[in-house]
């Protein structure tokens, strides 16, 4: 009994156990098949059916291989065994399995129904309704991607949504945009509003709340961020702004600030908007006779320039449009600049010009002008960051027959207003004074008429160009001041005692003040034919030298006798010959006729009544021969006119011209000169081109790059520059021809004459021409490679010696030299800035500044103030950080010649001091890749320069960084290129491409009174500098057999029916047991 008891028991216990059981079973069954269907869910309605990856899912099989015989055993007995094939794969697909990276998940991107059920409901009234609008966006975040409401309603989902955000309140505020234009970009949307006069920027009418702000927070005229005004006090004007680090903001200006650049008035809309029963008809216009009145047009070149034109009745037929184009073609800006030069007078230069090409066209294509006797309005206006600085303003007009001033135009560093009856490149120049470190020396009070002195406000002095070829003519008796100017603090003083020589017995020098870094003395004349003592190449009959103490600064003087003859030039003479076109057919007036400050009448009956004398004056009026033309009288029918000889040269005589009654004559005016430099070239003769950087040359580099946070960085460093090493140096005449060189001998006496002989087999100085003392670093104020002389080993002693130049050369002879040259490039200073909602702010703590120390070939450098890195030749090596450029060239005109000679203290050859600045782009871009990884090479990007046409193409790296390479820039100018990426979907159909085309334009300009510094300045058309590229994978539903959903779905249902089964089981057998 007791042991049916205990089975009894022990049954039930099993039973309950076994129950407990089946339901924990059933539940987990019901459990998992729930939730797989539910993530299932998830995932389909996040995911489409495509994987993104680009990457077609393949595993090999026998058919991706072939077997090849490899045998080489031509015996025909020979038998084929396996190890004389093999086995190849032929297949071109990679093996890959679709992972969780090949697809991306959307389930984060919103509908129009999501959005839309925020936007709360409007009055009627547009501003209201505006920002009411805007704020139901406020405190509206971005999502790690990027992504926006604003974006995905535009149309760019992941692009920056500032403007967008704007355009977005507008259309949900039904305000179209065909009232106020919808924008995506700050600038670009900027001269939208601006083509439609919809923006005001004369703030002395207050905008109201409602209206839309723009902001040009780096005040270079483009407008950088835009937002809706929401609050308005008497001290700040509130904005609602989008993409204010990545979220919907409140931004507040004071109402005075600067960085205000205007608004767009929304109430305009409410004033303007009238109740549809309240219109009154209007007559109707007549708008054939309106349109036939005037005709408008305007467009843009790349960099910015716009052209607005206005055209009267009857200008152009019908359907002709305008075209305008950036003019970047050196040789035809430099006529223009030629002639701004011609037109400044003496010592001044151009300072900067821009050049615009302007065309129209008919309906066929075919290029059109204006129906002769139209005047047409002209207004070129140029962008804030193109614009010139100078004294005085020019416009040229360039066509085929060459270049000529517009007389009547209104021309600023802003714009050219003006009225033209033809089209084709016009070009604005601003003049101003030649740079001060083309000036060795300066007169204050001198006898050469008006003079302007260039280097002090409100002086009465003259700059000069003068060196021996062109020294200051002074008459015996009379005086001059001069001025010497230094900045190291220091008392100088001027005298007639240089390079060992004394000049008294031919000028007396008096000082009349002397503090420090500025002394003042006045020159006076004594003598035309004494010596300096003792005699010496640099010094003839009358010829001086006086120098500022303590530098290289000279000044060379000519005293003269005073003779003040009255010479007549009779034009209708039959000894001055018609000229016929040749060279014998000039008439000439030789140095032994005419003397310095003598008057020079000219007279002849001429050819008509508008015919006068006409004298052809050199390239440089400062150094030209004769004066202008004075006292224009008639005596019958004879003209008279007097100049008078007012320069000296060596060369290069002036040409009178007349057109008479007998003809067109000439004659040529020969200036005084001296046997020495005729008679015997050999003391003309010099022997180097030396060439240092001065102050180091200075390059400026600007990049941009994606931060570690995903915020925009932009990278500027100022490089310093020596050169390193001379390839060549040559030298040419002023027709573009290489000089000649000669050998020259000399007697035992040293210095006196001897042979010359031309050397037809010297081209120039080489390498192997210069040294550079080792004990002069770069850096050193004296550091230069010179050509006069070299340290070398004879090879007849081997004895370490000095061996002068043996390559001769004319001074007079060279107009230009072009110098290739190695440099070495250091870095000096680095500063990065963030781009922030209110334009660039500088990241104090990673400004770094770096020292050099070439003796020791290593470097410091600090990081926001604070030293990172000692002078370590071992871990530190100044290698880390030079850079090496192996072949730049400096073509180095007239005026530097001239320079060179006058800084070589005994005149026997060149002294170049150039100033090497450069400023330099480095483009870059970065490369993302949505739901899939980068390996590095995949994709392709190309940087193309606009103007001609060269594409410099670059893939990633596995990082998604893609480095295009720096572009150095030596001359101011404007540049364009697109950055984009190379669309492949055509091969690699699963992957969706990014074509967004970066449009940037680099504006390099010289920055005041830095002696020729460079910087570049980029802008991005749509105000986007992040250079970003993001493509995106096509996603599919993981195919878990083939089914979809379907399989994973039957498996829930057959555990849920094996479940039921074996509960189903169980008690039938407890039934069973039972009975």
């Amino acid at each position: 009994m007791k042991n049916a008891e205990r089975y009894v028991n022990g049954l039930i216990k099993f039973r309950a156990h076994r129950n407990r059981v089946t339901a924990l079973v059933l539940a987990l069954a019901i459990g998992v098949s729930g939730n797989v269907a539910y993530v299932l869910r998830s995932t389909g309605t996040a995911m489409t059916d495509d994987p993104i990856c680009g990457i077609t899912e393949h595993k090999h099989t026998d058919d991706c291989y072939e077997t090849v015989l490899i045998c080489e055993n031509e015996d025909p007995e020979h038998e084929h065994t396996d190890e004389c094939y093999e086995t190849r794969l032929v297949c071109e697909l990679t093996e890959h399995t679709h992972s969780e990276g090949c697809y991306i998940d959307v389930s984060s991107r919103e509908k129009a129904s999501d959005w839309e059920s925020t936007i709360p409901s409007l009055s009627g009234a547009k501003a209201t309704d505006l920002v009411n609008v805007a704020t139901s966006q406020s405190g509206y975040t971005e999502g790690d991607d990027g992504y926006s409401r604003y974006g995905d309603w535009y149309g760019n989902a992941e692009g920056d949504w500032n403007v967008m955000f704007v355009a977005f309140c507008l259309n949900y505020a039904d305000i179209s945009d065909k009232d106020i234009p919808y924008g995506s970009g700050c600038w670009s949307w900027q001269v939208k509003l601006a083509e439609k006069d919809l923006l005001i920027t004369d703030l002395a009418t207050s905008p109201r709340t409602g209206d839309i702000l723009l902001i040009d927070s780096d005040k270079d005229g483009k407008c950088d961020i835009t937002g809706i005004i929401f609050d308005i006090t008497s001290n700040n004007i509130s904005i609602i702004a989008g993409d204010m680090d990545g979220k919907v903001d409140v931004v507040t200006y004071k109402a005075d600030d600067s960085k205000i650049f205007g608004y767009v008035s929304v109430n305009a809309l409410d004033a303007t908007e009238t109740p549809e029963e309240e219109v009154t008809p209007e007559e109707p216009v007549n708008t054939e006779e309106t349109e036939a009145e005037e005709v408008t047009f305007e467009a843009t070149t790349a960099s910015g320039i716009k052209v607005h034109v206005t055209a009267p009745a009857g200008a152009f037929d019908e359907g002709v449009t305008m075209s305008v184009a950036d003019v970047n073609d050196k040789s035809v800006i430099a006529q223009a600049q030629d002639a701004a030069e011609d037109a400044a007078g003496e010592n001044k230069e151009v300072k900067g010009s821009i050049a615009v090409d302007i065309t129209f066209t008919d309906s066929e294509g075919n290029e059109v002008e204006p129906a002769d006797g139209k005047a047409i309005d002209v207004n070129i206006a140029i962008p804030e960051s193109m614009r010139l600085q100078a004294d005085v303003y020019q416009l040229f007009h360039i066509n085929d027959d060459g270049v000529s001033e517009v007389r009547d135009a209104q021309v600023s560093g802003s714009e050219a207003v003006f009225t033209a009856e033809g089209f084709s490149i016009f070009v604005v120049t601003g003049t101003g004074d030649i740079d001060k470190d083309h000036i060795h020396a300066y007169l204050t009070t001198a006898w050469m008429g008006e003079l302007t002195d260039y280097r002090t406000e409100g002086g009465t002095g003259f700059n000069i160009i003068n060196c021996k070829e062109y020294p200051y003519m002074l008459l015996e008796g009379e005086s001059i001041e001069l001025r010497g100017v230094t900045d190291d603090g220091q008392v100088h003083s001027i005298d007639n005692h240089v390079y060992g020589f004394d000049f008294s017995g031919i000028v007396r020098v008096e000082t009349i003040s002397a503090v420090p870094g500025e002394v003042l003395v006045r020159i006076t004349g004594l003598s035309s034919t004494a010596d300096g003592t003792p005699g010496s190449d640099i010094s003839g009959p009358g010829e001086a030298v006086v120098g500022l103490s303590g530098t290289d600064e000279v000044f060379s003087i000519r005293v003269v006798s005073k003779k003040e003859n009255n010479h007549v030039i009779d034009f209708d003479s039959t000894s001055i010959r018609v000229y016929d076109g040749t060279e014998s057919s000039i008439h000439n007036i030789w140095y032994d006729q005419v003397n310095f400050r003598d008057t020079i009448t000219i007279k002849g009956t001429p050819a008509n009544d508008s015919a006068w004398p006409e004298y052809i004056s050199e390239d440089n009026p400062g150094t030209r021969l004769l004066s202008e033309f004075t006292n224009q009288r008639t005596d019958g029918s004879v003209r008279l006119v007097d100049c008078t000889m007012e320069g000296y040269k060596r060369d290069d005589p002036q040409i009178v011209t007349f057109n008479t009654a007998q003809g067109l004559k000439k004659v040529r005016i020969n200036p005084v000169f001296d046997h020495r430099y005729f008679g015997n070239n050999y003391w003309e003769l010099i022997d180097h081109a030396d060439i240092e950087i001065a102050e180091g040359g200075r390059y400026t580099s600007v990049s941009f790059e994606i931060g570690d946070d995903d915020g925009l960085i932009k990278t500027e460093t100022i490089f310093q520059s020596y050169v390193s090493s001379v390839n060549t140096c040559t030298l040419y005449d002023k027709n573009n021809q290489k000089v000649q060189f000669f050998d020259k001998t000399t007697h035992t006496d040293g210095w006196s004459a001897g042979s010359v002989l031309p050397n037809n087999q010297v081209q120039g100085f080489v390498t192997e021409d210069y040294w550079h003392d080792s004990n002069l670093l770069p850096g050193n104020s004296q550091y230069e490679l010179t050509s006069k002389y070299v340290w070398k080993v004879d090879p007849a002693d081997g004895v370490y010696k000095q061996f002068g130049s043996s390559k001769f050369f004319l001074y007079r002879d060279v107009d230009h030299v072009v110098f290739d040259v190695g440099l070495q490039i250091v870095p000096m200073e680095v500063r990065k800035y963030r781009k922030t909602a209110t334009g660039w702010e500088e990241i104090t703590a990673d400004y770094e500044e770096y020292e050099p120390d070439y003796e020791a070939k290593t470097y410091k450098k600090w990081v926001n103030g604070v030293q990172v890195i000692d002078d370590d030749p071992v871990n530190h090596p100044l290698s880390e950080i030079m850079e090496e450029s192996d072949s730049v060239e400096f073509n180095l005109g007239k005026r530097y010649v001239i320079d060179a000679y006058n800084k070589c203290p005994n005149h026997s050859g060149l002294d170049f001091m150039v100033h090497a600045n450069t400023a330099a782009v480095q483009f870059g871009a970065t490369k993302k890749m949505m739901n899939g990884a980068l390996l590095g090479g995949d994709f392709t990007f190309e940087l193309i320069d606009v103007e001609t046409g060269e594409v410099v193409s670059k893939t990633n790296d596995v990082d998604g960084k893609v480095v295009f390479g720096r572009i150095d820039y030596e001359t101011p100018g404007v540049h364009h290129y697109y950055v984009r990426e190379v669309d492949e979907s055509s091969t690699h159909p699963n992957i969706i491409y990014d074509n967004k085309v970066y449009d940037v334009t680099v504006n390099v300009q010289e920055i005041a009174g830095t002696g020729g510094m460079l910087m570049a300045t980029v802008t991005e058309a749509h105000d986007d500098y992040s250079f970003k590229f993001t493509n995106h994978n096509k996603v599919v539903l993981p195919n878990t057999g083939g089914g979809g959903t379907a399989p994973i779905m039957a498996a829930g249902a057959l555990m849920i029916g094996g479940a039921a089964a074996l509960t189903f089981l169980m008690l039938r057998r407890r039934k069973e047991v039972d009975l």
